[in-house]
């Protein structure tokens, strides 16, 4: 699943128009690299890499898949999986998603499949809503895509507010958190650990919270007493911790895993913001907007 450099790979699948595919793809790192990702597809037979897509920095993205050959397989019929440097995702079709770790395979080459074409859309830009320049629907709705892949909420016209208020909330938890860490001398991640083992204890039921038990045993938790915290303001804390592991899809148990939730969250921050300047630029509402869009929420 994860190599020793800490990297986590996942990938949700969804259909786009008649005969394509969406691959949102998220990469949890420990440092930056300049890696390629390899998109494999698999129909009846062995893996075979469908092409590569350089990534750079970046730490999520979506890669629009079309059916572009009269012998490769409809996209929607086969299997998908990406990999980036160790890091793989298990297969995953359309209307799936899973996370990194599968069994090695053999491999083929894109003409093997008799060819396709791809598109690929990078990470939200927040220049983009500096600009002024209006956005077009597919790249909005990419964006939206992106952000579905971090997001355990759907995005519809009926829920874009409380979606934009989680994101805004889970953004100025981890200024407090970093505010907090500093103050006491502590690293973030024990900190928000000893959150989650407050919640473990008080019975709360998540499978993160049963990964990070490995993660903090014998690691020094703290407590609100320890940290010189009163119980209201911990309670507080605890609450928001636990609103944040279920609004995000990652797991969250250390600093590394903070700091790539806070790039996505910031990206989906923007994703909001570049949806209100659209639908201002178009004259129309935000929930008009999503309508027009109708982005697919992932389960």
């Amino acid at each position: 699943m994860a190599d020793p450099a800490g990297e986590e790979l996942t990938l949700a699948v969804k259909a786009f128009g008649k005969d394509g595919v969406r691959l949102c793809w998220q990469l949890a790192r420990s440092t930056p690299s300049t890696d390629t990702m390899e998109i494999q597809m698999r129909h009846t037979g062995p893996w075979i890499t469908y092409s590569s897509l350089p990534i750079g920095n970046e730490l999520s993205g979506v890669t629009v898949v079309k059916n572009a050959g009269s012998r490769m397989p409809v996209p929607r019929s086969v299997t998908w999986r990406l990999r980036v440097g160790k890091s793989q995702t298990a297969g995953v079709r359309v209307g799936g998603k899973s996370g990194g770790g599968l069994e090695e395979e053999g491999g083929g080459s894109l003409s093997a499949c008799g060819g396709g074409a791809e598109e690929s859309a990078a990470p939200l830009e927040r220049r983009a809503q500096a600009s002024g320049a209006e956005v077009s629907d597919e790249t909005l709705q990419q964006h939206l895509d992106t952000a579905l892949c971090l997001l355990r909420v759907e995005l519809n016209a009926s829920t874009l507010e409380l979606a934009r208020t989680s994101v805004a909330d889970a953004l100025a938890f981890d200024d407090q958190l970093s505010s907090l860490s500093s103050e006491r001398g502590i690293s973030k991640g024990l900190l928000f650990q000893s959150l989650l083992e407050e919640l473990r204890q008080a019975g709360a039921t998540h499978a993160q919270l049963d990964n990070s038990a490995g993660k903090i045993e014998g690691a020094g938790i703290r407590s609100a007493s320890s940290l010189g915290i009163s119980l209201s303001v911990w309670s507080k804390l605890c609450l928001q911790a636990d609103a944040l592991r279920n609004l995000v899809r990652i797991k969250i148990a250390d600093d590394n895993d903070l700091q790539t939730a806070r790039r996505g969250l910031e990206e989906c921050a923007a994703c909001f913001a570049m949806v209100s300047a659209a639908a201002a630029q178009r004259g129309i509402t935000e929930s008009a907007m999503l309508e027009a869009l109708a982005p697919f929420p992932l389960s």
